[in-house]
């Protein structure tokens, strides 16, 4: 599992900008001499595409049309809260053996929003995230440690074996349905709401969209958010790296529709 999450996060690191840009700047100068009009082109546009991913103007209208919005009237209509971890920070010995592990940025944010929003509606919580990278503890099991920790609050449910979105749904879906439950305030991070949203939907629930940092303001226009920076450069990356998360999770959606379809025709 661990060589699976690694070459999938180099697989990324490749495709996506601004190394994926990189890759038409590289073919141009290999084909200088043999095609000087096609390499011309070739590296013009790498270069003008990384320089666009750099600015703050694309970056903010691309997560703007990523974006899901957060939904209002949340306590009449939910029966339980759902929060989706956001990695973990891990703290390792001398011979590689985890000696401690708390919540990443991201994660605490979310934990830290599903906690105010329980207290705030007495809704009961789950906690999903499994261990993507292959260590132990488990997101879930991390967030679970500090609420009862540092929140004096204890989740009720935890779901510590999913490793991506798709399983986060799926896995989390069958714990729900047990208990019949069909509407969910669902707790992760405004650019990812829209995917995971999409796949919990898929699993038969209603979600109700509770993100800790949304956003509803559209970019705005001016000659400072075309100054290249590494953070609209980092912001790109993650609403492209959003975008084939988007594109994944229907692929896998659809095939596991198609599939049942396939066998009944059989």
């Amino acid at each position: 599992m661990i060589l699976i999450w690694e070459i999938g996060t180099v697989v990324k690191g490749m495709l996506l900008p601004p190394l994926g840009f990189g890759w038409l700047i590289l073919f141009g100068w290999i084909m200088f001499k043999r095609r000087p009009r096609a390499a011309r082109w070739s590296i013009g546009v790498g270069l003008l595409l990384t320089y666009a991913s750099a600015c703050s103007y694309v970056a903010a209208s691309l997560g703007y049309a990523v974006i899901r919005p957060a939904d209002a009237n949340l306590p009449g209509r939910a029966q339980a809260i759902v929060v989706l971890a956001g990695g973990r920070e891990l703290r390792f010995d001398a011979a590689g053996k985890v000696i401690d592990a708390f919540p990443g940025p991201e994660t605490a944010q979310r934990l830290l929003h599903g906690v105010r929003l329980a207290r705030e509606t007495g809704l009961p919580l789950l906690l999903s995230s499994g261990k993507p990278d292959g260590f132990d503890p488990a997101e879930a099991v991390v967030m679970q440690n500090v609420m009862l920790r540092d929140l004096r609050l204890t989740p009720k449910w935890i779901e510590p074996e999913s490793r991506n979105t798709v399983e986060n749904a799926e896995f989390s879906a069958r714990i729900l349905k047990r208990e019949r439950i069909t509407t969910i305030v669902l707790v992760t991070g405004a650019m990812h709401m829209r995917r995971a949203a999409y796949l919990f939907e898929r699993n038969g629930l209603t979600v109700l969209a509770a993100p800790p940092n949304p956003s509803s303001r559209s970019p705005h226009l001016s000659w400072r958010n075309f100054i290249p920076s590494l953070g609209a450069l980092n912001q790109t990356y993650s609403v492209c790296n959003e975008l084939g998360g988007l594109a994944y999770a229907w692929a896998v959606t659809s095939f596991a529709a198609a599939a049942p379809s396939a066998a009944v025709a059989n």
